[in-house]
């Protein structure tokens, strides 16, 4: 995982930090399932988006993980078409 993800923020641009507990589901995803950078960059500006939708100061487990099965169920959808 490059430095973008570093626990200052999350994701190029992104402004509001991401917890800690969020910082370690993204690293575990990383790690786990290969996403590159640009996917990192991509599920976190979801995750920013839910985290606003909520008015949550910080991108916490909760949005990164919602923004990660959206990512799944992209996958799975386009592997079927």
């Amino acid at each position: 995982m490059s430095a973008q993800c570093g626990s200052t923020g999350v994701g190029a641009g992104d402004h509001r930090p991401a917890d800690a507990q969020g910082l370690k589901l993204l690293r575990d995803a990383a790690e786990t399932c290969r996403i590159v950078d640009a996917t990192i960059i991509r599920v976190t500006g979801v995750a920013r988006t839910l985290a606003d939708l909520d008015g949550a100061d910080k991108i916490s487990r909760l949005p990164l993980a919602e923004a990660l099965s959206y990512r799944a169920l992209a996958r799975r959808s386009q592997a079927r078409a």
